[in-house]
């Protein structure tokens, strides 16, 4: 008999398994187990592919043959079926391989369908298979499966792009329609009807149409409810899989189809998040690249890197019983960014369904339906037993009261301690409370974990919730979450607005409860209270937009409210009794969405509060060594490792570390002026051909203003009035600039990243993930935006502008 994994049922659990059914079978699979209509197959795994070669081949055909003749049943000659290659390496984001392998249709006998798989088994060699895989730098030694599908009668069918890759616009649909089956179309020998649907107002617009027999299919096309379903269902199908899909659709007279669905893969937003270094390791910068905008320092590094590697990464796959991934858990610097393997976050999050994680997470992390699988028992067992004897950090209640505990006494704990060393004044007092800031910021990731990933959670069930009661279209999640008083970023922008500037008693309370905040968890950068003037600059262009900064708060505030009653309503009209379970349900997910929205912004907050006291003690330690020649300048302290400042206070030779901080100081700039060279000459270099963008909106609004590049805090600082402040990312510290620019494009980030939570308070148009935009876009360039839909247009180059106005 064949093995249980030789041919895979659709409905069957492995059938989602990636490496045994390939891309294109596992999306159909995925698709009917979310209910849509797919039709009846089975798969050839990938596992006959490699058997075909064995030694007793002649057998195994025999008895694949037979097992086929039972899997198709006993009208297998009455009926037609569809022979489809369906590779691991096919129908993927990056890469569709569309067309390259062969494919059978309208197959009505078992001699037939034999043939069929062959050939398309033998397509795995063609030259034109291999040649594209080497493009894409995959290993061309891979396997395939095969999808044996029933053939649906179609009256009419085609393909529907969610999003028009002619173009690349964002905001409009594709429409494809011929008679008959999709079979003339896809291989280009029939014209369809084009049908442009906009994504916004849902009216659509018929292309041009030349074809003459073209009675029974102007008449489906011209039937309004026809194209409304096919619109509901792609978007059902797009926001099901979590992005752009192309669909292959049929009808035959009473239902719709799908006969598959994958990623568009012409889009222009490629994924630049993952590196794959040279021995085929994929490393991530996730986590990083939104806290991280210039290469950290070496004592930056070397005070987080073991703190993130075992509270971020080590003891959540501790606990989910990776026990060899949490001890292979590497950090490493490439050009001066943190990176860890790729592997380590897929594994942390491949167990939560996909659709309760954000989609600009699911895109960085390269998380599908694909990598998702539930633990298995002795997973279970481990997470259990670990989690039960260890913390409660997990459960979302006790979560938020150990927060409130911890960072009570966590004030009391730091001001007692700054309090005693600037008493005594002595370097090992220093050096022991730059230690016990390492244990508050490893205790505080310990809570922090937990936190964000409640954040994603809950919001998406409350946008879930949104959805099944159909009010979606009217409140967002954002409304939802957005004005909510104790946002430590909103009540320092609203200080800095009002700050008496002329008032030393003012200036010293706001140093007092603002002065912890830096443009950077990287010690190396001041806090705001080390400089007084640069308060004073910021808080006056602060205060050119005080009425635009108050007035957001009241606006935000009020649009929370309003949707709140607007959804109390929805649930009014629903039957008794079930409008009480639904209002309970809906204050409890909207308490919890809330409460770890903000708490995600909050904590950023306290650790740089945490961070403040690790650079006091950092700086006045580095006095000391000035003061005793061991250190030519205060700031060279930075360029050394925690444990080396330890080894320096004992040692009597200092000249091998005057030697190893010079050495390290001219790396760290010389990594400094690489990152900013890089943005200068990529923007001289770029090609004015790209002009339209795609990212994801993090903040409604449209605007249409003049770019302005910035690489980091100094230069995002210069933005003028009105401009769109293009960022690799941008930190909550920066927030006082967000009251001054008309927008913000990002290259990393998402819904619930800091800066894009910031934005939607400041109501700044705003899109993330738009990859490399300060590569593609120069300051000056002339942008049109969208931070609803993600839509980004170059309307004209600034190059352009020059000249026009020199002549």
């Amino acid at each position: 008999m064949l093995a249980a994994h030789d041919i895979i049922a659709s409905k069957v659990k492995i059938a989602r398994r990636l490496d045994l059914v390939g891309g294109k079978a596992q999306n159909l699979a995925q698709l009917a187990l979310g209910g849509f209509r797919v039709p009846e197959f089975f798969v050839i795994s990938t596992r006959c592919y490699t058997k075909r070669f064995s030694l007793q081949k002649k057998k195994f055909i025999r008895k694949l043959t037979a097992a086929l003749r039972t899997c198709c049943g006993s009208d297998s000659e009455r009926s037609s079926f569809a022979i489809r290659s369906s590779s691991p390496i096919e129908d993927q984001k990056g890469h569709s391989f569309a067309g390259l392998f062969t494919s059978h249709l309208n197959v009505k006998n078992m001699d037939d369908m034999f043939k069929a798989i062959e050939q398309i088994w033998q397509s795995v060699e063609q030259k034109n298979v291999k040649r594209y895989a080497n493009a894409f730098s995959i290993n061309d030694s891979f396997s395939i499966a095969i999808i044996i599908q029933r053939m649906i009668r179609a009256q009419v069918s085609g393909v529907l792009f969610t999003q028009n890759p002619v173009g690349n616009k964002s905001d409009s649909m594709l429409l494809e329609v011929v008679s008959g089956s999709c079979e003339k179309l896809v291989s280009g020998q029939d014209t369809p009807i084009q049908i442009f649907i906009d994504k916004h107002s849902q009216a659509f617009t018929q292309g041009e149409f030349q074809n003459t027999d073209t009675k029974e299919l102007l008449s489906f096309v011209r039937e309004k409810q026809n194209i409304e379903q096919l619109l509901h269902l792609a978007t059902e199908i797009e926001h099901f899989l979590g992005c752009p899909q192309d669909i292959e659709w049929a009808f035959d007279g009473q239902n719709f189809w799908v006969l598959q669905s994958r990623p568009i893969t012409t889009l222009s937003n490629s994924n630049t998040a993952i590196l794959t270094d040279q021995a085929g390791i994929r490393w991530s910068d996730y986590f990083f690249a939104e806290r991280f905008v210039r290469p950290l320092s070496p004592l930056g590094w070397s005070f987080l890197q073991p703190i993130i590697r075992k509270a971020a990464l080590q003891t959540p796959l501790w606990y989910l019983g990776y026990d060899k991934t949490a001890k292979d858990v590497q950090l490493r610097l490439f050009n001066g960014f943190p990176r860890t393997q790729l592997e380590n976050y897929q594994k942390l999050y491949g167990h939560i369904p996909p659709s309760l994680i954000s989609a600009d997470k699911r895109e960085t992390l390269a998380l599908t339906h694909t990598t998702w699988q539930p633990l298995k028992f002795l997973n279970y067992a481990a997470l259990l037993s670990r989690l039960l004897f260890r913390e409660l950090s997990w459960f979302p209640p006790y979560n938020l009261w150990e927060w409130r505990k911890w960072q009570k006494a966590l004030h009391t704990k730091t001001v007692n301690a700054l309090h005693n060393v600037q008493q005594k004044q002595i370097f090992m007092d220093y050096y022991r409370l730059l230690v016990r800031s390492h244990v508050w910021s490893e205790q505080f990731l310990a809570i922090h974990r937990w936190s964000i990933t409640f954040a994603d959670i809950f919001s998406a069930l409350l946008r879930k919730f949104l959805q099944k009661i159909k009010i979606d279209k009217k409140v967002s999640v954002e409304d939802l979450t957005s004005g909510l008083a104790a946002n430590s970023t909103m009540q320092a922008n609203k200080s800095l607005v009002k700050l008496n500037l002329a008032d030393e008693v003012s200036l010293s309370r706001f140093q007092i409860k603002f002065g912890h905040r830096s443009e950077s968890l990287d010690i190396i950068s001041p806090t705001w209270g080390e400089d007084i003037a640069a308060i004073k600059q910021v808080s006056r262009k602060a205060k050119t937009a005080r009425e635009r900064i108050l007035a957001n708060i009241r606006h935000n505030e009020s649009v929370r409210q309003q949707s709140k009653t607007k959804v109390n309503q929805a649930l009014g009209a629903c039957a008794f009794p079930f409008n009480i379970g639904l209002r309970l349900i809906f204050q409890l997910l909207l308490h919890l969405a809330q409460q770890f929205t903000l708490l995600r912004e909050n904590q950023r907050d306290t650790w740089h509060k945490i961070l403040h006291v690790t650079r006091y003690s950092a700086l006045a330690m580095a006095k000391i060594f000035v003061e005793e020649g061991k250190l030519a300048q205060i700031n060279d302290i930075f360029y050394l490792h925690i444990s080396e400042i330890d080894a320096l206070y004992h040692a009597k030779e200092i000249s091998a570390v005057h030697s190893l901080v010079q050495k390290r100081k001219k790396e760290y700039n010389q990594l400094q002026k690489q990152s900013e060279f890089k943005s200068v000459q990529n923007q001289k270099n770029k090609s004015e051909s790209t002009t339209a963008l795609r990212g994801i909106g993090v903040s409604k609004g449209s605007y249409k203003g003049r770019a302005c590049i910035a690489m980091n805090y100094s230069q995002a600082m210069q933005a003028r009035a009105g401009e769109i402040l293009v960022v690799p990312c941008a930190d909550p510290g920066w927030s006082p600039i967000f009251s001054v620019i008309g927008g913000l494009v990002m290259e990393r980030g998402g819904v619930l990243s800091h800066a894009s939570i910031v934005a939607r308070e400041f109501r700044l148009p705003a899109i993330t993930n738009v990859q490399n935009a300060t590569k593609r876009i120069a300051s000056g360039d002339l942008l049109e935006m969208n931070g609803e839909d993600g839509f980004l247009n170059i309307i004209a180059h600034a190059n352009r502008r020059m000249s026009e106005t020199d002549t």
